[in-house]
């Protein structure tokens, strides 16, 4: 005698594509859900790179500044306003962002000193922003970093000078000053950057742009 079965062929068919369907379903939702998660944390990653690309070049510049003893006051310039210091192009010859930092030695006895001998030595740093390609009407532009070091009688060592480049594919970056009667000297040194950039990894081509305006103190003054 032959057993009675529970299910009817023809049920447990429909009820197998039902179950198909809802994991497919299931499935496909999951898989929107870990793809947008994946997106989203790709464009954190790629917004964290650059930001601290960003944040490491703003944080070189400012440290090299309060690092200096004086500046040169006629580079970067001084601007009555601000909306004047935004039409600053990069490529104005006097984008440029000029120090010196004084080492004095105080083991020396000043009376065994030369007539042009002092007692300290000096080293001038100019920043300067250049395109990366001459043939391009504008950027993208590098940052150049030039030491030049004097000695004691206050010769330039043009054999020890140094020219390096800090950082490439720049969008803009502007060195300026603003005019404050409170401030000592011309005022504060500003410093506008901007850098984009294209991530190419995903199946979409993204941009990341970080737009920086930060200011420095001016300090000090020439050691005569």
């Amino acid at each position: 005698m032959r057993g009675k079965r529970c299910i009817k062929p023809g049920t447990t068919l429909v009820e197998l594509m039902m179950v198909i369907i809802l994991l497919t379903l299931i499935l496909a939702a999951l898989y929107k859900v870990s793809r947008a998660t994946q997106q989203g944390a790709h464009e954190v990653m790629s917004n964290q790179v650059i930001n601290d690309d960003v944040l490491r070049l703003v944080n070189k510049l400012t440290d090299d500044i309060r690092e200096s003893n004086f500046s040169d006051p006629n580079l970067p310039p001084t601007f009555d306003t601000e909306a004047l210091a935004n039409n600053f192009t990069v490529l104005d010859p006097n984008n440029q962002l000029m120090f010196t930092k004084v080492k004095f030695d105080f083991t020396k006895d000043p009376n065994s000193f030369a007539p042009d001998q002092v007692n300290y030595t000096q080293l001038r740093i100019v920043y300067t922003v250049k395109k990366m390609n001459p043939a391009n009407a504008t950027g993208p532009y590098a940052l150049f970093r030039e030491s030049l070091p004097f000695n004691d009688r206050r010769q330039a060592l043009t054999a020890d000078k140094t020219k390096f480049q800090l950082m490439n594919d720049l969008d803009s970056l502007v060195f300026y000053r603003l005019k404050n009667p409170k401030a000592p000297r011309s005022g504060n040194l500003f410093i506008h950057l901007r850098m984009t950039r294209q991530d190419k990894t995903g199946s979409n081509s993204e941009k990341y742009t970080v737009d920086v305006v930060t200011s420095v103190k001016e300090r000090g003054g020439e050691p005569e």
